[in-house]
């Protein structure tokens, strides 16, 4: 009995370092490209917070992820007010090289939206991304317009949820009015 057991035990090793070989994986089909994921990163004091508009001012590096892969010929810096994602805004246009450093103030925020200061409540905020243009013509809108189940407009995220978790990952910028 102990050598049948002692047999099973070989044979089942056996198998399960046989079953897995390095040329059982699949090959990507053709076309597949690194990912093309931007970092809008913020200033080392960034809180996602501002408690003057009329004063606030950020240098937000334009860049991205994954510097070594696939790079657009041109990204656009886009804002939304309060989750307004079917009227974006333009910030800045054509940003070529990366990382660019943008500055973007309270005055750049509140024309794009024709907004005064006296017309923001607690709570307002603004979302930023960008569109990426890639040599093919394709573009990759930031803010993509979608539907809830309650018929609101909603953002669809145009980098999947995995991408706001790599460290450093800023693919989308929020400033939320805290008076």
């Amino acid at each position: 009995m102990k050598n049948l057991t002692g047999l099973i035990l070989l044979l089942m090793t056996i198998c399960v370092f046989s079953a897995c070989r390095k040329n059982d994986n699949p090959k990507l089909p053709d076309g597949i490209k690194n990912s093309v994921l931007p970092q809008l990163l913020p200033p080392a004091d960034y809180t996602g917070n501002f408690n003057n508009i009329n004063t606030f001012s950020n240098v937000i590096n334009v860049g991205l992820y994954f510097p070594n892969g696939e790079k657009p010929t041109k990204m656009d810096l886009y804002v939304t007010y309060l989750d307004d994602y079917s009227k974006p805004k333009l910030l800045k246009a054509d940003i070529t090289t990366y990382p660019t450093p943008v500055t973007v103030t309270g005055k750049m925020l509140l024309d794009a939206f024709g907004l005064t200061a006296a017309d923001l409540a607690p709570g307002d905020f603004f979302g930023m991304t960008v569109d990426m243009t890639f040599r093919d013509g394709t573009v990759k809108k930031g803010f993509q317009v979608g539907v809830d189940a309650n018929g609101n407009p909603i953002n669809i995220e145009p980098y999947g949820g995995d991408a706001y978790g790599f460290p450093d990952s800023y693919p989308m910028l929020y400033y939320t009015y805290k008076p």
